[in-house]
């Protein structure tokens, strides 16, 4: 950690499968003296502790930008999430929850927070597993983010028979769930041949379908 300490006023901090961070975000947040703008930490594995540690940290009280693909937040209480969204609504741009393995429970209680980051360009939220329901829900929730112009959400559980997808099911429920929530934009749904581990679903290749934006209205 010697070498990260000596940044003590970066703003961008990116780091990828770093193995030796486990056990040391704490130390690595404490090293930076500035707030940081722009945090990615991906395909890392953290303890609930580090990620609260995280999620409440001075260092990301004015943040932009947030990647936490692939890490797993399935079995994390989400509520620290949430108080660091509400905390950094006013100017937050892009968030990326890709392949978190965020469930319905948890991604109902970060709704409210999300839905006053009215700054919010860029949301990818696939590779979670997530009800019809749920994903409505959270449509609504964005559906006032004016500036939002990417969303990126995963295919419902429902589209899926057990671990391959139903295409026709898939495209109806697309169709359904979109119908009469959006303006013509940009979103799409992500779905993976197979059931993906949450140990491997980086290796997995994943089929991105873009929705027609004809009909929505």
């Amino acid at each position: 950690m010697r070498r990260v300490s000596a940044h003590k006023t970066c703003r961008y901090l990116y780091m990828y499968i770093v193995l030796f961070l486990k056990g040391h975000l704490d130390q690595l947040l404490r090293c930076s003296q500035t707030p940081l703008e722009s945090l990615a930490i991906t395909e890392c594995w953290f303890s609930e502790p580090e990620m609260e540690h995280l999620f409440l940290c001075p260092s990301v009280s004015q943040l932009k930008e947030l990647d936490l693909t692939g890490i797993t937040l399935s079995n994390f209480n989400p509520e620290p999430l949430e108080v660091l969204l509400e905390n950094i609504s006013a100017t937050f741009h892009i968030l990326l929850l890709k392949d978190c393995w965020i469930t319905d429970s948890q991604l109902s209680v970060i709704l409210s927070a999300l839905s006053r980051c009215h700054q919010l360009m860029t949301f990818n939220f696939c590779g979670n597993q997530i009800s019809k329901a749920v994903l409505e829900n959270l449509l609504h929730h964005t559906i006032g983010l004016s500036k939002l112009s990417l969303e990126i959400y995963p295919a419902p559980w429902e589209s899926y028979d057990y671990e391959d997808i139903y295409w026709e099911r898939f495209l109806q429920l697309q169709a359904e769930t979109v119908r009469g929530l959006r303006l013509p934009k940009r979103i799409m749904f992500t779905s993976y041949d197979l059931e993906p581990s949450p140990c491997h679903c980086w290796e997995l290749e994943s089929y991105m379908r873009e929705l027609p934006t004809q009909g929505w209205l």
